[in-house]
């Protein structure tokens, strides 16, 4: 049965990419703005739902759907391509989903509409999908695929103190498989360097490094500021010619490996190739807070 987000009204979904090479300068941050490839992802995800592009930038697209539940399904999907167009780059994806009870009357309203999408892109954190919906709208938002966001520290939106704002949930959406504990006879590709970055801090791992320790407490080695993540949550050693992450918290470690995202709670897991680490909650809802990581491998 069809509820009021399948009813049609005027939806404006903005999509903001951000992404830099895997090796290059870390320094040098996301900066590179939408490439053909991440277009043409994005236009033929959101062609399934009959959104239509209305404006686009270097560094974003602007898209009208129908329903405001198209927009949502329309945020998953997206956000799966972005998995798979992620091999050798890291992005940084955010979107924000506009919703009005009518359609705009003028080319002046529809003008607003699509600042008004793209701006709630730019204020999403990286992963997140933030969502602004008209009275009307509300009481149907609270079920699980919407949550609402303090805006409380919102300076640079002053405007949006009062308003309530949802952030998309899409986790459910994402193929999520269990690691089995590992086995250390496994054949696997040596791995020579591990090299890690959570925001402007770097480290190198290499066969002879100590463990590093994960975790939310200031006395770990890699402090991560999530509310998600255990004060000690998480270890990463060598082992042998591989480099191992061992969860030790409360909520588990998603980790995004092999083109799929693996969970591990109490458990542990090899970290090969690149991608990224999430304590506690999947990256799509950790508002990008994960550690990121890529190895130097060799024959063995």
């Amino acid at each position: 049965m069809n509820g009021p987000l399948d009813r049609q009204h005027a939806v404006f979904l903005g999509v903001h990419w951000s992404w830099t090479d895997i090796g290059r300068d870390p320094d040098a941050g996301l900066d590179l703005p939408f490439d053909e490839a991440l277009t043409a992802k994005a236009s033929a995800a959101l062609a399934r739902f009959g959104a239509a592009l209305v404006a686009e930038s270097s560094s974003d697209l602007i898209f009208s759907l129908e329903s405001v539940r198209c927009a949502i399904d329309a945020v998953s999907e997206i956000n799966q391509q972005c998995a798979k167009e992620c091999v050798g780059r890291h992005i940084a994806l955010r979107m924000g989903i506009l919703a009005k009870d009518e359609p705009p009357r003028s080319a002046r309203d529809a003008s607003e509409e699509v600042a008004g999408a793209r701006r709630l892109a730019s204020l999403a954190s990286p992963g997140q999908t933030l969502v602004l919906l008209p009275d009307s709208l509300i009481a149907d938002a609270l079920g699980g695929r919407l949550t609402p966001v303090d805006t409380f520290d919102w300076d640079e939106a002053s405007d949006l103190l009062d308003a309530l704002v949802f952030q998309v949930n899409w986790q459910d959406a994402v193929e999520t498989r269990v690691v089995k504990v590992l086995t250390p006879d496994r054949q696997v590709t040596r791995v020579s360097k591990l090299r890690l970055r959570w925001r402007n801090r770097h480290w190198v791992m290499r066969a002879d490094s100590a463990e590093l320790s994960l975790g939310r407490g200031a006395d770990m080695d890699i402090t991560i500021d999530s509310e998600f993540a255990s004060r000690d949550h998480a270890r990463i050693r060598p082992h042998g010619s591989t480099f191992v992450l061992a969860d030790v918290s409360t909520n588990g470690t998603f980790v995004n490996l092999d083109d799929s995202v693996v969970f591990i709670h109490d458990d542990e897991v090899i970290l090969r190739g690149q991608g990224w680490i999430s304590l506690g909650k999947h990256a799509s809802e950790s508002m990008g807070k994960v550690l990121y990581f890529s190895s130097e491998t060799g024959a063995r």
